[in-house]
Protein backbone atom coordinates (compact mmCIF):
# COMPACT_ATOMS: atom_id res chain seq x y z
CA UNK A 1 0.00 0.00 0.00
CA UNK A 2 3.13 2.05 0.69
CA UNK A 3 3.60 3.01 -2.90
CA UNK A 4 0.26 4.10 -3.85
CA UNK A 5 -0.02 6.09 -0.85
CA UNK A 6 3.32 8.39 -1.86
CA UNK A 7 2.31 8.43 -5.16
CA UNK A 8 -1.12 10.06 -4.10
CA UNK A 9 1.06 12.32 -1.71
CA UNK A 10 3.44 13.65 -4.14
CA UNK A 11 0.32 14.23 -6.49
CA UNK A 12 -1.32 16.40 -3.73
CA UNK A 13 1.26 18.54 -2.89
CA UNK A 14 0.01 21.85 -3.29
CA UNK A 15 -3.85 21.17 -2.22
CA UNK A 16 -4.76 23.97 -0.51
CA UNK A 17 -6.03 21.63 2.39
CA UNK A 18 -6.00 22.12 6.59
CA UNK A 19 -4.37 19.65 7.02
CA UNK A 20 -4.26 20.37 11.21
CA UNK A 21 -7.90 19.57 11.11
CA UNK A 22 -7.50 16.01 9.59
CA UNK A 23 -4.20 15.52 12.46
CA UNK A 24 -5.68 17.23 15.74
CA UNK A 25 -9.26 15.40 15.25
CA UNK A 26 -7.45 12.14 14.28
CA UNK A 27 -5.32 12.44 17.81
CA UNK A 28 -8.19 13.69 19.94
CA UNK A 29 -10.20 10.90 19.64
CA UNK A 30 -11.24 9.27 22.59
CA UNK A 31 -11.37 5.33 23.07
CA UNK A 32 -13.68 4.25 25.66
CA UNK A 33 -15.57 0.81 26.46
CA UNK A 34 -17.32 -1.11 24.07
CA UNK A 35 -18.59 -4.91 23.03
CA UNK A 36 -18.30 -5.74 19.07
CA UNK A 37 -20.01 -8.76 17.06
CA UNK A 38 -18.54 -8.98 13.82
CA UNK A 39 -19.33 -11.24 10.40
CA UNK A 40 -15.77 -12.02 9.43
CA UNK A 41 -13.64 -13.95 6.67
CA UNK A 42 -10.41 -15.42 6.60
CA UNK A 43 -9.55 -15.30 2.66
CA UNK A 44 -12.99 -15.56 1.86
CA UNK A 45 -14.16 -18.34 4.65
CA UNK A 46 -16.89 -17.17 7.22
CA UNK A 47 -16.64 -17.07 11.07
CA UNK A 48 -18.45 -15.12 13.69
CA UNK A 49 -15.88 -13.04 15.95
CA UNK A 50 -16.54 -10.82 19.43
CA UNK A 51 -14.72 -8.28 19.86
CA UNK A 52 -14.33 -5.77 23.19
CA UNK A 53 -12.18 -3.03 23.36
CA UNK A 54 -11.39 -0.53 26.60
CA UNK A 55 -8.80 1.68 26.39
CA UNK A 56 -5.28 0.24 25.91
CA UNK A 57 -7.06 -3.36 26.11
CA UNK A 58 -8.44 -5.55 23.79
CA UNK A 59 -10.47 -9.03 23.49
CA UNK A 60 -10.86 -10.56 19.74
CA UNK A 61 -12.57 -14.45 19.58
CA UNK A 62 -12.54 -16.08 16.88
CA UNK A 63 -16.38 -18.34 17.56
CA UNK A 64 -16.27 -21.78 16.06
CA UNK A 65 -19.42 -23.21 14.06
CA UNK A 66 -20.77 -24.29 17.30
CA UNK A 67 -20.65 -20.39 18.74
CA UNK A 68 -17.68 -21.25 21.23
CA UNK A 69 -14.44 -19.45 21.20
CA UNK A 70 -12.14 -21.24 18.60
CA UNK A 71 -9.19 -18.99 18.92
CA UNK A 72 -8.85 -15.85 20.85
CA UNK A 73 -6.48 -12.70 21.23
CA UNK A 74 -6.63 -10.38 24.26
CA UNK A 75 -4.40 -8.00 25.52
CA UNK A 76 -4.47 -6.13 29.14
CA UNK A 77 -2.21 -3.40 27.17
CA UNK A 78 0.77 -4.55 29.03
CA UNK A 79 0.91 -7.99 27.84
CA UNK A 80 -0.76 -10.30 25.23
CA UNK A 81 -2.40 -13.40 25.06
CA UNK A 82 -2.71 -16.32 21.90
CA UNK A 83 -5.46 -18.90 23.28
CA UNK A 84 -6.35 -21.93 21.32
CA UNK A 85 -8.99 -24.46 23.33
CA UNK A 86 -7.87 -25.01 26.71
CA UNK A 87 -3.99 -23.98 25.56
CA UNK A 88 -3.18 -20.75 25.59
CA UNK A 89 0.36 -18.63 25.33
CA UNK A 90 1.11 -15.22 26.90
CA UNK A 91 3.82 -12.93 25.99
CA UNK A 92 4.09 -10.87 29.04
CA UNK A 93 7.35 -8.67 27.37
CA UNK A 94 4.83 -7.75 24.71
CA UNK A 95 4.44 -3.85 25.31
CA UNK A 96 8.59 -3.60 26.26
CA UNK A 97 9.00 -5.44 23.30
CA UNK A 98 7.16 -3.73 20.75
CA UNK A 99 8.26 -0.15 22.53
CA UNK A 100 11.59 -1.54 21.92
CA UNK A 101 11.46 -2.16 18.49
CA UNK A 102 10.02 1.10 17.93
CA UNK A 103 6.93 -1.09 16.14
CA UNK A 104 3.40 0.07 16.92
CA UNK A 105 2.16 -0.97 20.21
CA UNK A 106 -0.83 -2.83 21.87
CA UNK A 107 -2.51 0.53 22.36
CA UNK A 108 -1.91 1.25 19.52
CA UNK A 109 -4.09 -1.70 18.15
CA UNK A 110 -6.80 -1.05 20.37
CA UNK A 111 -7.00 2.25 19.71
CA UNK A 112 -7.14 1.75 15.58
CA UNK A 113 -10.65 0.70 16.30
CA UNK A 114 -11.59 3.50 17.42
CA UNK A 115 -9.44 5.71 14.02
CA UNK A 116 -6.90 6.98 16.34
CA UNK A 117 -3.47 7.92 14.82
CA UNK A 118 -0.76 5.87 17.18
CA UNK A 119 1.52 8.96 19.46
CA UNK A 120 4.57 9.19 17.27
CA UNK A 121 6.61 11.89 15.82
CA UNK A 122 5.68 12.78 12.61
CA UNK A 123 8.02 12.99 9.71
CA UNK A 124 5.79 14.37 7.05
CA UNK A 125 2.53 15.42 6.51
CA UNK A 126 0.57 16.33 3.02
CA UNK A 127 -2.72 17.14 2.72
CA UNK A 128 -4.67 15.44 0.27
CA UNK A 129 -7.19 17.24 -1.90
CA UNK A 130 -10.67 15.48 -0.60
CA UNK A 131 -10.09 16.80 2.87
CA UNK A 132 -7.50 14.04 4.23
CA UNK A 133 -4.66 13.75 5.10
CA UNK A 134 -1.27 11.30 4.50
CA UNK A 135 1.15 11.18 6.93
CA UNK A 136 4.63 9.43 8.03
CA UNK A 137 5.07 8.63 11.39
CA UNK A 138 8.80 8.56 12.81
CA UNK A 139 9.25 5.17 14.30
CA UNK A 140 12.48 4.47 14.24
CA UNK A 141 13.80 1.40 11.93
CA UNK A 142 10.11 0.92 10.33
CA UNK A 143 7.82 2.90 8.66
CA UNK A 144 4.56 3.98 8.76
CA UNK A 145 2.24 5.70 6.91
CA UNK A 146 -1.21 6.47 7.40
CA UNK A 147 -4.26 8.47 5.96
CA UNK A 148 -6.50 10.14 8.20
CA UNK A 149 -10.02 11.52 7.97
CA UNK A 150 -11.27 14.30 9.80
CA UNK A 151 -14.32 12.54 10.80
CA UNK A 152 -13.24 8.70 11.26
CA UNK A 153 -10.03 9.41 12.21
CA UNK A 154 -7.10 6.94 10.75
CA UNK A 155 -8.47 4.86 7.79
CA UNK A 156 -5.32 3.42 6.00
CA UNK A 157 -2.31 2.76 7.82
CA UNK A 158 0.95 0.74 6.31
CA UNK A 159 3.35 -0.99 8.25
CA UNK A 160 6.62 -2.11 7.67
CA UNK A 161 10.35 -1.98 6.83
CA UNK A 162 11.46 1.07 4.64
CA UNK A 163 12.06 0.29 1.07
CA UNK A 164 10.05 -3.06 1.27
CA UNK A 165 6.67 -4.45 1.48
CA UNK A 166 4.66 -4.13 4.11
CA UNK A 167 4.33 -6.30 6.99
CA UNK A 168 0.67 -5.24 7.37
CA UNK A 169 -1.93 -3.22 6.22
CA UNK A 170 -5.46 -2.20 7.49
CA UNK A 171 -8.15 -0.31 6.32
CA UNK A 172 -11.03 0.77 8.39
CA UNK A 173 -14.22 3.09 8.20
CA UNK A 174 -17.05 3.99 10.73
CA UNK A 175 -18.01 6.21 13.31
CA UNK A 176 -16.97 6.20 16.25
CA UNK A 177 -15.70 2.40 16.24
CA UNK A 178 -14.79 0.51 13.21
CA UNK A 179 -18.09 -1.12 11.26
CA UNK A 180 -15.46 -2.22 8.59
CA UNK A 181 -11.94 -3.80 9.01
CA UNK A 182 -9.72 -5.17 6.24
CA UNK A 183 -6.43 -6.50 7.54
CA UNK A 184 -3.70 -8.00 5.25
CA UNK A 185 -0.94 -9.90 7.12
CA UNK A 186 2.18 -9.96 4.57
CA UNK A 187 0.23 -11.36 1.88
CA UNK A 188 0.05 -14.52 4.28
CA UNK A 189 -3.77 -14.00 5.81
CA UNK A 190 -6.37 -11.72 5.06
CA UNK A 191 -9.24 -10.83 7.07
CA UNK A 192 -12.21 -8.85 6.90
CA UNK A 193 -14.54 -7.88 9.63
CA UNK A 194 -17.71 -6.26 9.64
CA UNK A 195 -18.98 -5.26 13.00
CA UNK A 196 -21.72 -3.99 15.17
CA UNK A 197 -21.17 -1.95 18.75
CA UNK A 198 -22.72 -1.33 21.94
CA UNK A 199 -20.63 0.95 23.68
CA UNK A 200 -20.54 0.90 27.06
CA UNK A 201 -18.66 -0.92 29.96
CA UNK A 202 -17.31 -4.34 29.28
CA UNK A 203 -16.29 -7.38 31.28
CA UNK A 204 -12.82 -7.08 32.73
CA UNK A 205 -12.16 -10.96 32.57
CA UNK A 206 -12.06 -10.09 28.79
CA UNK A 207 -8.81 -8.58 29.14
CA UNK A 208 -7.45 -10.98 31.75
CA UNK A 209 -4.28 -12.93 30.73
CA UNK A 210 -4.29 -16.46 31.72
CA UNK A 211 -2.66 -18.60 34.27
CA UNK A 212 -2.77 -22.15 35.22
CA UNK A 213 -1.04 -25.54 33.68
CA UNK A 214 -2.11 -25.14 30.27
CA UNK A 215 -0.46 -21.63 29.61
CA UNK A 216 2.74 -21.40 28.47
CA UNK A 217 4.96 -18.02 28.90
CA UNK A 218 7.00 -17.08 25.22
CA UNK A 219 8.98 -13.91 24.29
CA UNK A 220 6.37 -11.93 21.89
CA UNK A 221 7.91 -13.11 18.62
CA UNK A 222 7.86 -16.87 19.12
CA UNK A 223 4.19 -15.70 20.28
CA UNK A 224 3.71 -13.64 16.96
CA UNK A 225 4.55 -16.35 14.79
CA UNK A 226 2.33 -19.05 17.02
CA UNK A 227 -0.27 -16.63 16.13
CA UNK A 228 0.80 -15.95 12.17
CA UNK A 229 0.73 -20.38 12.10
CA UNK A 230 -2.82 -20.88 13.93
CA UNK A 231 -4.29 -17.99 11.33
CA UNK A 232 -2.77 -19.77 8.34
CA UNK A 233 -4.23 -23.21 9.95
CA UNK A 234 -7.49 -21.55 10.33
CA UNK A 235 -7.09 -20.41 6.48
CA UNK A 236 -6.56 -24.02 5.23
CA UNK A 237 -9.22 -25.51 6.73
CA UNK A 238 -11.70 -23.21 5.20
CA UNK A 239 -10.06 -24.02 2.46
CA UNK A 240 -11.04 -27.67 2.09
Amino acid sequence: MRGPLIAMALLARSAEVPVPLALAATIARATPAAAGTCDLTVDGRHRDARVFVDGDRFHIAILGPMGSPQLVLRSDGIGLALQQGAEQWVATDASMALTDLALPTLADAAHLWWGRLPDRPLRGIVALPDGRAWVDLDTGQVALTAILDPSQGVVLVDVGPPGLPSIASLARRGVPLSDSVSLDLAGLVHIDAHCTWTVGPVPASAFRLGAGPDVTTTPLTTLGRQALAELAMLRARRQR
